[in-house]
């Protein structure tokens, strides 16, 4: 059974702010798309430039995508 969505974005939310930089990118996404959440391009740049702190390697191509497509 699929757990409800409230519960997946609280599990995605724990694991970003521990420092998972998957999840601080998938976060991003969510942000940037309004998916589970409210959209929110500075939640998105936040979450997108913790990743890259992070060195996550796919995260600064879509800190970029999240800059020149506001």
């Amino acid at each position: 059974m699929k757990e409800p969505l409230k519960d997946r974005i609280d599990v995605l939310f724990e694991k970003a702010k521990s420092g998972d930089s998957q999840a601080q990118l998938k976060l991003a996404k969510c942000f940037y798309s309004g998916k589970l959440v409210e959209q929110s391009l500075e939640q998105a740049k936040y979450w997108a430039f913790k990743a890259i702190l992070a060195e996550n390697k796919d995260a600064s191509k879509f800190y970029e995508t999240i800059i020149n497509n506001k």
